[in-house]
This record gives structure tokens, C-alpha cells and sequence, in this order.
């Protein structure tokens, strides 16, 4: 596929959505690109929260993924590319994935009330409430309970 200069400058990613399957963007021009997740295995093995989790980057040419570290720009999604990360880098991404610690639920709930714009004071009182938390651990799985008091 050849994409001329003029194609490219209007087309500025204005949306993007991310099923299992597929990546679908919708640009500013009107026009809709989907690829297969297939072909980005960053965003292939990321959870449904950080892929949802994207920010538009250059001014509209490109979208960044700050949870997965993945850049992904409209000129390749109109030129049909596929990701180039080679396989040794992947490896070490999926590495530094496994190797980082459960975040603590305190910090993961102001993360989330961040983003959103709230304000909350300590002890999370204020947003949602006052909130009750409570971490399950054990060697299999960790469980994270939050509820309004």
C-alpha cells in the first residue's frame, strides 16, 4: 500500500477501540482501520484495563499505550505493518512484566481516582465514600475487597 503525504497529514487518529481480536481506529478523516491483535503482541498479551488504557500522541499521528509501552503510528496502520519488535525484545518485555510487584489496592485506587479527575483524602473519604479495603493473599491468587461503609 502506498500512502501519499497529504493522506497521512489528515489522517489523525480521533478514536481507537481494542477488542481480543482487533484494533480499530477511527480517524479524524472519516475513515475506519481495523488490524488484528494478532499483530501487535504487546497489546495481544495486555488485559482489557491497559489496553483501554491510551493516550494520542503527536498531535493525532500516533497512539502510546503507557501501561504496555507500545507506540503504535497512523502511517503504519494505513500502510497495513505489523509489529517489527523482534522476539528477543519481546522476551525481555514479557520478563519485566512477570518481575513486577501487585501494586498495593491504596495506591491502585488513587490511580484510579486520578485519572477520573476525583479528589479524595486520605483514608478515601470523600469520592466514593468512605471505603472499606481489604487484601486476600495466599500463594495462588490475591483478592482485593473494597466496599462502602
Amino acid at each position: 500500500m502506498n500512502t501519499s503525504g497529504p493522506e497521512i497529514r489528515e489522517a489523525l487518529i480521533q478514536n481507537i477501540r481494542v477488542s481480543d481480536e482487533a484494533l480499530v481506529a477511527d480517524l479524524a478523516d472519516g475513515r475506519t482501520i481495523t488490524a488484528p491483535l494478532a499483530w501487535f503482541p504487546r497489546l495481544a498479551h495486555g488485559t482489557p484495563d491497559e489496553r483501554s488504557h491510551w493516550r494520542v500522541i503527536g498531535g493525532g499521528e500516533g497512539i502510546h499505550w503507557p501501561d504496555l509501552d507500545e507506540d503504535l503510528s497512523v502511517e503504519s496502520l494505513l500502510a497495513g505493518r505489523r509489529s517489527r519488535e523482534t522476539q528477543e525484545s519481546l522476551r525481555g518485555w514479557f520478563e519485566r512484566r512477570r518481575s513486577l510487584p501487585m501494586l498495593p489496592p491504596e495506591v491502585i485506587l488513587d490511580r484510579w481516582a486520578k485519572e477520573r479527575g476525583s479528589r479524595h483524602e486520605s483514608g478515601f473519604s470523600g469520592y466514593l465514600g468512605t471505603l472499606d479495603i481489604e487484601r486476600v493473599e495466599s500463594p495462588s491468587f490475591s483478592f482485593i475487597f473494597v466496599s462502602n461503609i
